[in-house]
């Protein structure tokens, strides 16, 4: 089973930070690696240890895999920078997360745990949670969460809710179920106290967002529609938003971020037959010279491969609706 040295690991991350739609600065090349995060104006220091996931040896389980924290001789947190705990599996290609908190001290060759079953899941499905300790009133203590590199933003964003100090049973198998075909029903949560129902919503949305935004960069082959830039800064942007539409891609097209700037902002609009023009109400009062830099004439958006996930007219004419839009 192949290992990948700190840098090939420090790649993996840097990579899944921009698959997240992510910015990142780096602070420190130096294990543990330490990075400025920046999302939605949002800005915050992390540092991040990483080991390679490998098979638990001759007298485990054969579906029990782990990391060893082998080289350092404590995991350090603070108030002011976030601690990410990770595992990398080459095999299913995807990570895995524990609560750094809990291992802030450790003793000789330890090792955590996760089972082969949740990093083929959170492959499979994009994120997995498997619960890994219990008090004994049968709470869960800890978690481990399996997830691919475009969710990492969200799970690092939401870190502290699922590493949470404890979780009833229901709690622990509702969060489990976010990120399948399966999610939990209002009917599910409506049971749970209002912090802990909100706690399941938000990493659910987080999720579904990470989804969304793979399903559609791949349908557009990472370029914008509009004016093709392909530079690894592209825009997923939802058509009708996400409170009143849904996480499919054909509710979502590829943008630059001008161009999704000027989408969200009604100054760029895209029509029912997937013309790209610019809102005349937005023309007044502005040099031809200023709006040719966001649309330098009518055009048509480029559409993805695959026929299903264009963007739907339903979509693109509810959009209209909502916006108070009259197309000419």
């Amino acid at each position: 089973m192949s290992r990948l040295s700190k840098e090939q690991l420090f790649q993996k991350v840097l990579s899944a930070i921009q698959a997240s739609g992510w910015e990142a600065k780096i602070v420190s090349k130096e294990h543990p690696f330490e990075l400025l995060l920046s999302y939605n104006g949002t800005t915050e220091i992390i540092h991040i240890y990483i080991w390679n996931i490998t098979p638990g040896g001759r007298h485990r389980p054969s579906d029990e895999y782990r990391i060893q924290l082998t080289g350092e001789d404590q995991v350090r947190t603070g108030t002011n920078f976030r601690t990410l705990l990770l595992g990398w599996d080459e095999r299913h290609q995807v990570f895995a997360g524990y609560n750094a908190g809990r291992y802030e001290t450790f003793g000789s060759s330890p090792s955590l745990q996760v089972r082969d079953g949740t990093l083929a899941s959170a492959a499979r499905q994009g994120l997995a949670v498997q619960p890994k300790e219990f008090d004994v009133q049968g709470n869960v203590t800890e978690v481990v969460v399996a997830f691919r590199p475009e969710v990492f933003g969200a799970y690092a964003s939401n870190i502290d809710k699922y590493h949470q100090r404890r979780m009833t049973e229901l709690e622990a198998s509702l969060l489990e179920r976010v990120a399948t075909p399966r999610p939990p029903t209002d009917s599910e949560l409506s049971s749970l106290a209002e912090e802990r129902r909100h706690v399941i919503r938000e990493v659910e949305q987080a999720v579904r967002l990470s989804k969304f935004r793979r399903l559609v960069l791949e349908a557009y082959n990472g370029r914008c529609a509009v004016c093709g830039l392909n530079l690894g800064i592209i825009h997923a942007a939802h058509i009708v938003p996400v409170d009143r539409g849904t996480d499919e891609p054909s509710n979502g097209v590829a943008l630059c971020p001008n161009h999704h700037a000027a989408f969200d902002r009604d100054i760029l609009l895209i029509g029912e037959d997937y013309s790209v023009t610019l809102n005349p109400r937005m023309m007044k009062g502005r040099k031809a010279s200023e709006l040719a830099e966001i649309l330098d004439g009518p055009r048509t958006i480029t559409m993805p491969s695959d026929p299903r996930l264009k963007p739907r007219i339903v979509y693109l004419r509810r959009r209209a609706h909502l916006r108070g839009i009259w197309f000419a």
